[in-house]
């Protein structure tokens, strides 16, 4: 049985719930999969003071495995050009929402379908308008594609430049359970508790431990090709 099958009253709840914002959207099973599809509008800045109003058809793939594994998004009205960068380069046509240890932090704020489309794909929708009414990506909106993508989000994430730093904290969070008393591995001299033992206790509690091994993996590959030395 699926996640759906196993939680249909609290789905139908959620959907419900879902419909008040978003009346369009009509869901469907297919395969033990669930596809919401329809059209989703906006009026919103999203801290850029430059206000859009804006609809887009859209298709939410939900698989069988969810929640463990985020919902993708099609465009599916035509609206968005091929030219448009944020696009997954795996040949599916799903948008590109961010790196997974992103999407997973901001959706286990509140794990519920209408939180996944207010605060992941409406900002998507966002980026896409903004970036066809003024030519560039909003703000918050324009991180690189793949590993310089995933360094970025972590260099903000933390608020350390310091590559080394980053590679150290990422696989602590990939490696090693927590302890507040043991170093920084940032190595600022401080505990963890006294620097960034927020944040990691935040991963380590929120993140399914895999996603973050296999961004840490592709960190740690890009930065032996380059560098061919060990991390200092």
């Amino acid at each position: 049985m699926t996640y759906f099958d196993e939680n249909i009253d609290f789905y139908l709840e959620q959907f419900k719930e879902l419909r008040k914002y978003y009346p369009n959207l009509r869901d469907q099973m297919e395969s033990g999969n669930l596809f919401l599809r329809g059209e989703v509008c906006f009026n919103e800045d999203f801290g850029t003071g430059f206000w859009i109003n804006d609809c887009y058809f859209v298709e939410i793939a939900f698989s069988a495995n969810y929640p463990n594994v985020l919902p993708s998004i099609r465009e599916i009205g035509g609206k968005i050009e091929s030219n448009y960068p944020h696009f997954n380069k795996n040949g599916t046509g799903t948008l590109c929402l961010g790196t997974n240890v992103d999407l997973w932090l901001r959706f286990s704020k509140k794990k519920s379908i209408l939180h996944f489309v207010y605060e992941l794909l409406i900002p998507a929708l966002y980026a896409h308008a903004y970036w066809k009414k003024k030519d560039k990506m909003p703000p918050w909106g324009d991180r690189p594609h793949g590993t310089p993508g995933i360094i970025q989000f972590y260099s903000e994430l933390f608020k350390v430049k310091d590559l080394y730093a980053i590679l150290r904290l990422i696989g602590f969070v990939a490696n090693h359970n927590y302890d507040g008393s043991l170093s920084c591995p940032c190595r600022s001299a401080k505990s963890l508790n006294e620097c960034h033992g927020q944040m990691i206790l935040n991963l380590l509690n929120n993140i399914p431990r895999e996603y973050v091994i296999k961004e840490y993996n592709e960190m740690l590959r890009v930065y032996f090709k380059h560098y061919k030395r060990p991390i200092a």
